[in-house]
């Protein structure tokens, strides 16, 4: 039984342990491979994997500012900035000269891997987790092979482990959304990981599903790192391929044209030369073939797909009145 004054030795004794003889950063990396986080490795590494990215975005801060830091807080009153002040005591513990960013990558990297072994849907979450961190801090790329490496494993993931199809689809999405941001492949890297990411989402189960999928691939070929035009069209191709396939089993697929139309319009809007007009216009009028007999169909997503094709001719008719030149020669009915 411990009185007062032992519970005092021994809460001095316990933090004169952990926090004296340690730094911060040294205890988190003496706790990968043991037995307990091992045992418990699920709840544990996960917010040991976030805690290294933070320390990965205070490195990123403390490498851009050369050892200062900035006051948090807007500007004093006068419209003068506030005065740097050196670096906070507690943060000199960790931020060491040998720790770099490959050093914090890969410690993440080896939490992820014992993680992925056992739970591959959260593994590749995490995955991704980490790509996105060092997109952040990598803008040189210094780092493409690593992050080559990590985006390959959460493919084998996703083709290996993932079975159900609903969880196909949806972590497939996910990969999308993030590889289109993603800033820390080579050109030759970035293709072949987006090649394979596409040719996924034309292997899901159901064809309206691969409509969507391939759909959002158009983005993986244009954003704001890497363009490739040629290769979102071929993107668009395939899209209507599918949609038309699916039109003919059920006039309830409608909706995948109006998806497509959007699409071709948000790039026409962002100037890209591999959309052409007669696409559009194509488009344009298969749905007003159609769009009567769907209207009288019995599909659940008839009125919202009426008012998802109203805003988009309301949209296409704003450009036209703010003398957009690519949408003048549209030719798209009011819907209601």
């Amino acid at each position: 039984h411990l009185n007062n004054s032992n519970l005092q030795q021994y809460d001095s004794t316990y933090r004169f342990f952990f926090f004296k003889q340690k730094t911060a950063y040294e205890m988190l990396r003496s706790l990968v491979g043991s037995e307990m986080c091992i045992r418990d490795r699920f709840y544990t590494y996960p917010s040991l994997i976030f805690a290294y990215i933070r320390l990965a975005r205070q490195l990123k801060i403390y490498n851009e500012t050369q050892g200062t830091y900035k006051k948090a807080g807007n500007a004093e009153e006068g419209g003068e900035e506030n005065e740097e002040e050196s670096e906070p005591q507690e943060t000199q513990a960790y931020l060491k000269p040998e720790l770099n960013f490959k050093v914090v990558f890969e410690i993440i990297r080896k939490l992820a891997d014992s993680i992925a072994s056992g739970n591959a849907e959260l593994g590749i979450k995490l995955y991704l987790d980490i790509l996105q961190i060092i997109s952040e801090c990598d803008p040189q790329r210094e780092h493409d092979e690593f992050s080559y490496e990590i985006a390959e494993a959460a493919l084998t993931l996703y083709e290996d482990e993932i079975s159900d199809s609903e969880t196909k689809r949806v972590i497939i999405l996910q990969i999308v959304g993030v590889f289109q941001i993603l800033n820390c492949f080579s050109e030759e890297n970035y293709d072949t990981l987006v090649s394979n990411i596409t040719q996924y989402c034309s292997k899901l189960l159901k064809k309206n599903e691969q409509c969507i999928a391939v759909l959002q691939c158009t983005h993986l070929f244009l954003n704001q790192h890497y363009r490739n035009e040629a290769r979102a069209f071929e993107c668009f191709k395939k899209c209507l391929k599918i949609a038309q396939t699916c039109l003919k089993s059920n006039i309830k697929n409608l909706n995948l044209y109006v998806s497509i139309l959007n699409k071709f319009l948000f790039f026409l809007s962002a100037g890209v030369e591999a959309v052409h007009l007669d696409d559009i216009q194509t488009c344009i009028n298969l749905i007003n073939e159609k769009i009567e007999e769907f209207k009288s169909s019995n599909s659940d997503n008839v009125e919202s797909v009426m008012r998802y094709l109203a805003n988009t001719s309301t949209y296409v008719q704003e450009k036209k009145n703010s003398g957009a030149q690519h949408f003048v020669e549209i030719n798209m009915p009011q819907y209601s």
